[in-house]
């Protein structure tokens, strides 16, 4: 037993030590790895999670990006499921950076048992997938979901491939926990990859054995990973619920404008879909690096910018190609087909082929970055060093090199040729999108120079390579040996490459809070909290949260030392606690979190806007900044221009930063709420919302003739009566109190976006419909007198989710641990 385990043992060791050793700040300094999508998901989370620290539960709403929006795409429903225990159980053993590097080598590395490779082999199979320098890109990127959901997709196909070829129960087990697992990742994008490889491998596998005369006992093990995939999905079912309720609110749901109609069944715009896929010939950075440039200036592909190669490993690679004529396996064909169908549909230019699977295909136009799919190939890849490498370890003192020599000397003979005549394969310019270093002297010279070197290097390794798999064939050297020592050779081809990308890191609490305060936004702080009654109290109990939750303790000097954006961070979550203004950043106002991470903000960063806050941003909010803009520009007068801003007012809008050193405040703003007497009825979603240039929003509502029913009759005005006056008495981002009071019924505006599900109000504790006003934002009848009005929030699904997800996760788990006690009967 101990002799079968201590490969093994010694293998996950390895991966630890190399994941270790790849990110050693972590590790031996106590740095944590900076994260530019990270630093945003703080920002767009800092409302939320501050609320999760004080009260315990997480808020399901939040203001403070896009005027409002739900939290179920930025920080999750929050229910513990078996997946999210054995999540934190890892975190507790190793940073968030190590865990996901660790997961993805075992991974592969579980993927290569199950295709009865030796753990040598395995082991190179692991470390090579998991090292992929698309992994290291995205993970430095702060992309730490969609790097998850990559690292566990080797190990749900080979769960796939046990249970239809050897042992059902073990490889439904498998599947299981490594599916869910990646569900719970919660990447859709990547898991509709993953369909198209297990689609396809699973297709092969019925011809197989259509052929073979065996479908009964085909059809059982189907059966029984598709109730193995059913089971993984249940603990994730809810939040997978919950974001599909969202999501047809989204701009990935209905169109609502009939000008934009002609795209409204295509899903996303192409243009952003292919925004960032490759060109036809980027896809050999598998093999070649810098085939293109990779992350430097001379890049020549067609992506908008580049951060790198997506590097599987010369090595690697070759031994992929060498895998379609070394196997005679059935599998071969089905991996062939959708590496070939990856690469082209990750091309910008693949022409009738991608417009197909964007106009037909259910669901790929929901996806932007086609060259995403390479995944697919990178999983793969693994595969295919899995079975080529085994092939060598069973041959091994057979003297049988000539097949090995063939395709791999193929591979070699192909770069050889590129070596030879670059420029009558490349031209080594972009031909789809402008030429970023146009003008540069020499600049075809410098992209030939670093194209011929990745060339060069990575003929050498193959090479070198092929060398070491001759020698091991003809017997020369001991096999364990020379495997040894290409495991070492193809870590060092995929380590050195990813190390060209640099990755930086800073302290824990500086990636933890890592938005340093500006002066501008710390002259919004102090004058707010100037007008507050109880401010400093509210600061109190945020920084006891914080110091709770840290460990630490904040006094005058570590306020002003490491801990200062702690300290600032307690102070910001107090005065959001208690205000609702927004604020408009004027320098990136619809691509920033960073606005979000200290007030509520009219824009933000997220890549599933609501639809109708979308089209407020295009044709109203856009527009109304650029003119206030022109129109400074041409007088000086901000005050007298700031009545432009009617997109801005109506949302609160208090003050404009990144416009200079100093905030610009805007004094027509129309604060939390307000009273409107007269109603403008909108006939159609173009109506309301182009009414809004030529409206005075602060006495009219337009209001969508689907709500006429709800408006109560008002009366009229005569010159005795006074204004309504409208009182914030109490924020949440689950609801807030007002109090109203006015000699007239009117209709009651709130600067809060409209969401059709999970909003309801009280006036006086009775319940009263909402409407929608002014294309986003909500609003109810209010009657003369004086009143209490309270909102409140309850995403639909949200009290059975966390009862689901709970029973779900016990489902999965006896699943698994029936599965464990067939598999050892077995």
């Amino acid at each position: 037993m101990l002799k079968k385990v201590l490969p093994h043992l010694i293998s996950v060791i390895a991966f630890y030590a190399i994941a270790c050793a790849f990110y050693s700040p972590v590790v031996f300094e106590d740095k944590r790895l900076v994260q530019g999508d990270t630093n945003q998901f703080i920002g767009m989370s800092h409302e939320t999670l501050s609320y999760e620290d004080v009260e315990g539960e997480r808020p399901q709403w939040t203001d403070s990006m896009f005027g409002g929006m739900p939290t179920v795409q930025i920080t999750g429903a929050g229910i513990m499921t078996f997946p999210k225990w054995v999540w934190k159980l890892l975190r507790l053993l190793m940073s968030p950076e190590v865990m996901t590097l660790f997961l993805a080598m075992l991974s592969a590395y579980v993927l290569a048992l199950c295709l009865k490779a030796p753990p040598l082999v395995s082991f190179i199979a692991g470390a090579t997938f998991g090292l992929a320098s698309i992994n290291v890109l995205y993970l430095s990127a702060g992309h730490a979901t969609k790097v998850r959901a990559i690292s566990l997709m080797p190990g749900v196909l080979g769960g796939v491939i046990y249970a239809l070829r050897h042992n059902m129960w073990c490889g439904a087990g498998i599947t299981a926990f490594f599916l869910a697992m990646h569900i719970d990742a919660n990447h859709l994008q990547m898991t509709y990859y993953l369909l198209f490889l297990i689609g396809a491998v699973g297709i092969g596998e019925l011809i197989a054995s259509a052929l073979k005369n065996e479908l009964k006992p085909f059809m059982k093990k189907a059966s029984l990973l598709v109730a193995a995939a059913f089971v993984a999905l249940l603990p994730s079912l809810p939040n997978l619920q919950l974001t599909k309720d969202y999501s047809q609110y989204t701009t990935r749901g209905e169109v609502l404008l009939e000008t934009e109609t002609e795209n409204a069944d295509s899903g996303l715009d192409t243009d952003y879909i292919l925004e960032y896929s490759l060109s036809r010939g980027e896809w050999l950075s598998m093999i070649v690096p810098n085939i293109k440039g990779g992350e430097n200036k001379e890049y020549w592909g067609e992506q908008r910018f580049s951060g790198g190669a997506i590097y599987f490993g010369a090595i690697a690679f070759a031994l992929f190609v060498a895998f379609f004529f070394l196997s005679r396996d059935v599998i071969r064909w089905p991996v062939l087909g959708v590496t070939l169908l990856a690469i082209i549909l990750s091309w910008k230019d693949a022409s009738f082929i991608t417009d197909l699977f964007l106009d037909y295909v259910p669901m790929f136009n929901k996806f932007r970055d086609t060259k995403m799919m390479l995944v697919v190939v990178q999983v793969s890849v693994a595969l295919g060093v899995a079975y080529s490498l085994k092939k060598v370890w069973d041959k091994a003192g057979s003297g049988e090199w000539k097949p090995f020599v063939y395709p791999i000397g193929g591979v070699a003979g192909l770069l050889l040729v590129f070596l030879i005549v670059p420029e009558v394969i490349f031209d080594f310019a972009p031909s789809l999108t402008p030429d970023r270093a146009e003008g540069v002297p020499d600049i075809k010279a410098q992209r030939l120079e670093i194209f011929n070197n990745d060339v060069f290097r990575s003929l050498g390794l193959i090479v070198v390579a092929l060398g070491v798999i001759v020698t091991i064939v003809k017997g020369a050297v001991k096999k364990e040996l020379a495997f040894a020592g290409l495991a070492v050779l193809m870590l060092f081809d995929i380590y050195s490459v990813d190390k060209r990308y640099s990755s930086h890191f800073d302290s824990e609490i500086n990636v933890k809070f890592p938005h340093q305060v500006s002066q501008s936004e710390i002259n919004i702080l102090n004058h707010e909290a100037s007008l507050l009654t109880g401010f400093d109290e509210k600061f109190e109990e945020y920084k006891s949260a914080l110091e709770e939750d840290l460990d630490i303790k904040l006094n005058d000097r570590t306020a002003r030392g490491k801990y200062m954006r702690v300290h600032h961070s307690a102070m910001f979550r107090a005065l959001n606690s208690m205000t609702h203004f927004r604020v408009l950043n004027w320098a990136n106002p619809m691509n920033d979190a960073r606005t979000s991470y200290f007030f509520k903000s009219v824009g933000g960063y997220h890549g599933a806007k609501l639809r109708r806050y979308q089209d407020f941003i295009t044709h109203v909010i856009l527009p109304e900044n650029m003119r206030f803009s022109q129109a400074v520009q041409a007088t000086g007068n901000v005050s007298g221009a700031s009545g432009i801003l009617k997109g801005a007012s109506m949302l609160n809008t208090k003050y404009i930063i990144g416009a200079g050193e100093d905030p610009i405040p805007l004094f027509n703003n129309m604060g939390p709420a307000w009273v409107v007497h007269d109603i403008y009825k909108a006939v159609s979603n173009e109506d309301e919302l182009f009414a809004i240039e030529n409206t005075d929003v602060a006495n009219v509502a337009i209001v969508h003739e689907e709500f006429g029913s709800l408006i109560v009759q008002f009366t009229s005005a005569d010159s005795t009566t006074s204004p309504s006056r409208v009182e914030l008495v109490e924020y949440h981002p689950m609801g807030s109190t007002y109090k109203v009071s006015g000699e007239r019924n009117g209709l009651l505006v709130l600067s809060e976006i409209w969401y059709p599900e999970g909003w309801t109000a009280t006036v006086d504790g009775v319940e009263v419909p909402l409407v929608r006003a002014n294309y986003i934002l909500r609003a109810l009848p209010i009657e003369a007198g004086d009143h209490e009005v309270v909102l409140s929030f309850e995403s639909p699904g949200a009290r059975r989710a966390g009862l689901v997800g709970g029973l779900g996760s016990i489902v999965l788990m006896l699943f698994m641990a029936f599965a464990g006690f067939k598999c050892c009967r077995d």
